[in-house]
């Protein structure tokens, strides 16, 4: 952008993604299975477990991820710029840190639900405890960059924050699955629909916040936020039936 203006970084940007659509139609129109496997059938799904306390808590958690998973998205930089002071350019590096820390946390975060899962803890707490881990350290480490007066050290604290938080994908998704069975694909429309909203909601808010209360308090708000969703799932038991209906 610096170099060359925003109509070719973004251009630039357009290019991964047009090469991983073409890549993805091409694998699949030639069927290769060994490469892409098919999933195998899901468990039985009744509708009445999209209406259950397990699905309903599930996605209320969900929806508060997203709400603090886009402040990144959106206001990340400006927030280098305009709090931190960092230049363009550092700021434009500095805050590619929560993508590059999530690429390790997402899958981590999903091998290591799906190893406890499949040990003494089982389901309820091998799910749980990754995500209950995920959105409690990203509030802490929220707390934590809103705090300190030390910019780099913010940076840091706020990319953690970004990681922990993003952890929590693999868990819900899994648990989402084991809840619906065959109505995983309503259910993950509705999962989805509720961090998408939480992302609407974000970017609107967050520069309200920030100019009314301050941004370390829009920054503790969207903690407060995170520690309720690791409370949430508390009441989540993955694989349950729908005796729980709300």
């Amino acid at each position: 952008m610096i170099h060359w203006g925003w109509r070719y970084a973004l251009l630039l940007s357009a290019i991964p993604a047009l090469a991983t659509g073409f890549i993805w139609t091409g694998l699949r129109a030639k069927g290769s299975d060994h490469i892409l496997p098919r999933p195998s059938s899901p468990a039985p799904g009744d509708i009445r477990n999209l209406w259950s306390r397990n699905f309903v808590l599930l996605t209320l958690s969900y929806t508060i991820e997203g709400y603090v998973s886009y402040i990144f998205i959106f206001w990340f930089y400006l927030y280098l710029v305009d709090v931190r002071h960092f230049n363009l350019a550092d700021s434009g590096t500095l805050s590619s840190l929560p993508g590059i820390f999530s690429i390790v946390s997402i899958p981590l975060g999903g091998v290591i639900s799906d190893r406890l899962s499949n040990g003494k803890m089982g389901l309820r707490w091998g799910r749980g405890l990754i995500a209950m881990s995920g959105l409690f350290f990203s509030g802490l480490f929220l707390i934590l960059g809103a705090r300190t007066d030390n910019a780099k050290a913010a940076v840091f604290y706020l990319a953690l924050a970004s990681a922990s938080i993003l952890a929590v994908e693999g868990p819900t998704w899994a648990s989402m699955i084991q809840i619906a069975g065959a109505r995983s694909g309503m259910a993950g429309g509705i999962l989805n629909c509720g961090s998408n909203i939480g992302g609407a909601i974000s970017p609107l808010l967050t520069p309200i916040l920030a100019a009314r209360i301050g941004w370390k308090n829009a920054l503790y708000l969207a903690a407060v936020l995170s520690m309720t969703g690791a409370a949430m799932w508390l009441g989540i038991v993955p694989g349950s039936s729908a005796k729980s209906d709300l």
